[in-house]
């Protein structure tokens, strides 16, 4: 497969109804998160003072992550933890970003991924969860039933997740998979993809818009698609937003 495709499809794909399914539980050890797969860093101010956020996921292993962990820092000492897992504990979830609104006055930190229901890796859904940036309470988790066009079953997950106050939603972006993540050859990529943009208000309402994105098709190879960044200006009137999208052979590479 061709070489730049395979290595950014490596990172997306390894990464990695609507229902309240996880449960919460402090550490009892606080060294216990040096042990754990940490890859997202953000800050948020709380009562005028700024605080660090760091995220990710008790394992690295795909669809057989059981927990999805946050832990919160003022300078150097370790101030709040928490782990979210499933319930029931067949179910497995997977963490892909996790960002803090800056502002003061907002008081939740929001979290995209990817989530397998009985964590058989049939089915994959982008989900937003939402916790308390002050003692990182979980306050819900939604999931979204998402499907590349054709396919009975999602095979989706959300690479990142911002907030809107304008809008007072929450815009999260990734990709859409033709088959189950585990069954992707990172050898010889022939799946099919496309990348989306979801919309969900920030009340949780069960209603959410999704923009689509489809490639080109590409003779003989993967139509691959992914919308793998978003970023709101500070001004919130415009959506930037950046990905891979296949249009053309030449010389062995996309």
């Amino acid at each position: 497969m061709k070489k730049n495709v395979c290595l950014l499809m490596i990172v997306l794909f390894a990464i990695p109804g609507f229902t309240q399914r996880l449960r919460i539980g402090p550490y009892h050890d606080n060294t216990k998160y040096k042990e754990h797969f940490t890859h997202s860093i953000d800050y948020g101010v709380i009562s005028d003072a700024t605080y660090i956020f760091v995220a990710g996921n008790y394992t690295d292993k795909g669809y057989e992550n059981i927990e999805g962990t946050a832990h919160k820092f003022f300078q150097f000492n370790l101030l709040a933890n928490k782990k979210g897992g499933t319930t029931p504990a067949s179910d497995r979830l997977l963490l892909t970003d996790f960002v803090v609104q800056h502002a003061g006055g907002y008081r939740y930190a929001a979290a995209t991924g990817v989530y397998y229901p009985e964590g058989s890796g049939d089915d994959g859904y982008p989900f937003l969860l939402i916790y308390n940036k002050s003692d990182l309470a979980v306050q819900s988790f939604q999931y979204f039933d998402l499907s590349y066009a054709g396919v009975e079953t999602s095979h989706g997950t959300g690479l990142r997740v911002q907030y809107s106050g304008e809008e007072e939603a929450f815009y999260i972006c990734g990709v859409l998979a033709d088959r189950k993540f585990n069954e992707i050859n990172p050898n010889d990529i022939d799946v099919k993809s496309k990348g989306f943009i979801l919309k969900v208000p920030e009340g949780g309402a069960l209603s959410y818009d999704a923009l689509i994105f489809t490639p080109d098709q590409v003779q003989n190879d993967a139509w691959l698609c992914s919308i793998s960044d978003i970023e709101i200006n500070a001004a919130e009137t415009e959506i930037a937003f950046t990905g891979l999208n296949t249009l053309d052979e030449l010389t062995n590479y996309h």
